[in-house]
């Protein structure tokens, strides 16, 4: 697998756990953004795979969620490893 598939796969797995997270809280992704003080797009793009989030932004995330954002982290690199 080259670099590019496994980034995107850490995207993907990020943020569909970003989402699970997002919906056991009970809240919109336009409440996370607000939150956050970061845009809904951007929100949008981080749970749809279509950007890479930084360490400060998925701990802010995570933060607002109550989640833990080294578990989410472990679970990509067990989920790459595996491929």
């Amino acid at each position: 697998m080259d670099t590019f598939d496994d980034d995107q796969r850490v995207r993907q797995i990020v943020g569909a756990e970003l989402r699970a997270a997002r919906a056991r809280v009970g809240i919109s992704q336009k409440e996370l953004a607000s939150r956050t003080s970061m845009s809904h797009a951007t929100i949008m793009r981080f749970e749809n795979a279509e950007r890479s989030i930084d360490i400060l932004q998925l701990l802010k995330i995570c933060s607002a969620l109550g989640a833990d954002a080294g578990q989410i982290l472990d679970l990509a690199q067990q989920q790459v490893q595996e491929l």
